[in-house]
C-alpha cells in the first residue's frame, strides 16, 4: 500500500477514536421538575371557604357578620399573597430551568470541542510523525543516492582505467601488427663491375637492389643515389641529392639501379693501391601504414674488391627506419 494512503488510515482511525472520547465528557442531562407539581385550582374556589361566600356572610347576625367579613378578607389576601409567592417560585424555577439547559449545551459544546481539540492534537502529532517519517526517508535515499553515485563514479573509473588498458592493447596489437605487415624496404644485393676497357682507362659498372621484405607494399617511393671516387678516407659526405619517383615495391619485390661509370688508369691505380675508393650511396624514402619510413646505404670498394665485384659498407652511414 502506497505511504500516503497508509497516513490517510492512520488519520481516519484517529478521528474515529476521538468519537467516543467525545460521547464519554457528555454531561448528564439535568432533570427539570417544571411545573410536575403544581396543581390547577378550581374555578369554584374562594378563600375561607364556603362560609365565605356573601350569601352564608347575609345570614350572619350583624356583629358576627362584620367579624365573618373581616376573617374573610383576610383569608382573601393571604390567599392572593400565596398565589403571587408562587407565580414568583414558578417564574425563579423556570429561570433555574433555562440557565441549566444553557449549561448543559455549553457542556456538551465543551465536551465536543475538547475531543475535537485531542483530535487537531493527535493529528499534529501524526503529522508531526509522518514529516519526521518522511524525513528520515528522504535522508536514507538521499545516502543511498550518494552511495550509488560513489559507486557509479568508482565503476566509471574502473570502466576508464579498464578502456584504457583495452585501448593500450589494441594499441600494441596495432603496433605488433604494424610492425609484422608493415613494408621492409632493405639493401638486397650491391656490386661493381669491371666491364672492359674504355678510351684511355677502364669502364666499372655498378649495381644495387633494394628489396621489400615485409607483408604489404612500399608506397610513394623516392629513391637518391649518387657514385663518387674520393680518397680514403672521406673528407667530406656526399649530399644526396637528384631525387627520383619509382614504382610502388610490393611485397618481395625489388627497386634495382645500374650505372656504368669510366675510370682513368690512373685512378684505376689509386684504386688499386688503397688510396683512393669508388663511393656508392642511395637513400629510399617511401611510406607504410601512413608513415614514412627511410633506408640509407653507404658502401664503397676499393684494392682487390673490384676483381672480387664486392662493396662494403662505409661505417655509421647505414640505417633503416
Amino acid at each position: 500500500m502506497p505511504r500516503g494512503y497508509r497516513s490517510v488510515i492512520v488519520v481516519a482511525v484517529g478521528f474515529l477514536a476521538v468519537l467516543p472520547v467525545g460521547y464519554a465528557l457528555q454531561p448528564e442531562q439535568p432533570q427539570l421538575t417544571g411545573d410536575s407539581g403544581y396543581q390547577e385550582q378550581a374555578a369554584s374556589y374562594r378563600a375561607g371557604g364556603a362560609q365565605c361566600e356573601p350569601s352564608a356572610i347575609a345570614r350572619l347576625a350583624a356583629r358576627k357578620r362584620a367579624d365573618k367579613a373581616g376573617a374573610c378578607e383576610q383569608a382573601e389576601e393571604q390567599h392572593r399573597e400565596a398565589a403571587n409567592n408562587l407565580i414568583e417560585a414558578r417564574r425563579s424555577a423556570s429561570a433555574a430551568d433555562a440557565s441549566a439547559i444553557a449549561t448543559y449545551q455549553q457542556a456538551r459544546i465543551a465536551a465536543w470541542a475538547t475531543a475535537l481539540g485531542l483530535a487537531t492534537l493527535l493529528a499534529a502529532i501524526a503529522a508531526a510523525w509522518f514529516a519526521k517519517r518522511a524525513a528520515d526517508e528522504t535522508m536514507r535515499s538521499a545516502n543511498i543516492a550518494e552511495d550509488n553515485a560513489q559507486d557509479t563514479i568508482r565503476a566509471l573509473a574502473i570502466a576508464a582505467r579498464n578502456a584504457d588498458t583495452a585501448q593500450a592493447h589494441v594499441d600494441v596489437a596495432t603496433r605488433t601488427a604494424e610492425r609484422q605487415l608493415r613494408a621492409y624496404v632493405y639493401l638486397d644485393n650491391a656490386r661493381v663491375t669491371d666491364v672492359g676497357p674504355v678510351s684511355k682507362g677502364r669502364e666499372l659498372e655498378f649495381f644495387f637492389e633494394f628489396k621489400n621484405y615485409g607483408s604489404t607494399p612500399a608506397t610513394n617511393v623516392t629513391l637518391f643515389a649518387g657514385y663518387s671516387f674520393d680518397e680514403i678516407p672521406l673528407t667530406l659526405m656526399p649530399v644526396f641529392q637528384n631525387p627520383t619517383k619509382c614504382f610502388d615495391i610490393p611485397p618481395t619485390g625489388v627497386l634495382q639501379n645500374k650505372q656504368k661509370i669510366p675510370f682513368a688508369v690512373s685512378a684505376l691505380q689509386k684504386i688499386s693501391e688503397m688510396k683512393h675508393a669508388v663511393y656508392v650511396y642511395a637513400r629510399v624514402v617511401y611510406t607504410t601504414y601512413d608513415l614514412e619510413r627511410t633506408t640509407q646505404i653507404f658502401i664503397y670498394s676499393y684494392g682487390d674488391d673490384i676483381g672480387r665485384q664486392q662493396m662494403r659498407p662505409y661505417p655509421d652511414n647505414n640505417y633503416a627506419t
